[in-house]
């Protein structure tokens, strides 16, 4: 097992230090390390643009237009005291430091103990109903943790796609949603998950074949349950009549305007 902590991910490679946070080097290229001095300093911080592709800090400026052209070139930003302090600081320090990155696009991650362990193999947790599961993208389930005989199969598109499940509150059990029986099934419930590889960013770029650490910059590392949305049955039904209702009346609307253009292409015609 390999303690992670003390490093930083730039812009989804991860970066070890050495000389005080002075040097840093990839740490699966360490031949191509390179000087925080080549960043600009500005203010508290170390600013520079990101070759992703070669690991390599390009001296600012540079031209917005070049960024946005070549989406290989990413702006970085740290302070200064994260690169000084990066292998000492507190979990909580790093975690206050990977907030801030995240929010404002930043472009670094302060290796903690959570992404070190999921690094190390360590599955994701996330909490469902009072029971507490383990989130395996690669076998695509959750398996229950203090209930072990719970368990749900995710349907193969899962992993990027919103999918629905059905949830029998009285079993704590996973159904399939083609079992859904309005008249009978009053204690279920219909289940909307997110894209699993939300709930799993370190296990969703390996199962695209990037290094896990490749979407720490830019997505939360932790799941987060409030995304998974709870509906009666009948609250899940009446939505969807709601969408036949409005997908029903868009289709009227773009019948008459093409009725209209019609009627008033054949005038023009008659005109000529």
């Amino acid at each position: 097992m390999i303690d992670y902590r003390g490093m930083i991910v730039i812009q989804g490679d991860l970066f070890m230090s050495s000389d005080n946070g002075k040097i840093l080097f990839p740490v699966e290229r360490p031949s191509r390390g390179f000087r925080v001095a080549a960043m600009e300093k500005v203010g508290a911080e170390y600013r520079g643009v990101y070759d992703t592709m070669i690991g390599k800090i390009i001296k600012m400026p540079i031209d917005d237009k070049e960024l946005v052209k070549n989406t290989r070139l990413k702006h970085i930003s740290i302070p200064e005291v994260v690169l000084n302090e990066m292998a000492v600081m507190s979990d909580a320090a790093r975690g206050q430091f990977n907030k801030v990155s995240l929010s404002q696009g930043k472009g670094f991650y302060l290796v903690d103990r959570e992404l070190s362990q999921r690094l190390n193999g360590r599955l994701p947790r996330i909490e469902f109903d009072g029971t507490t599961y383990l989130v395996d993208i690669k076998r695509n389930e959750f398996r229950g943790i203090t209930r072990p005989g719970a368990r749900l199969q995710l349907q193969p598109e899962s992993p990027w796609q919103q999918t629905l499940q059905l949830y029998d509150q009285e079993g704590k059990i996973f159904r399939n949603i083609n079992t859904l029986n309005p008249s009978q099934d009053h204690h279920l419930k219909v289940v909307t998950l997110p894209a699993v590889g939300q709930f799993d960013i370190v296990g969703m770029a390996q199962l695209s074949e990037l290094s896990g650490t490749s979407l720490v910059c830019d997505f939360p590392l932790k799941p987060d349950p409030s995304q998974i949305k709870v509906q009666t049955v009948q609250e899940y039904l009446g939505q969807l009549e709601r969408i036949r209702e409005e997908r029903k009346e868009k289709e009227r609307i773009i019948n008459n305007v093409e009725k209209k253009l019609l009627k008033q292409a054949r005038k023009k015609g008659l005109k000529r």
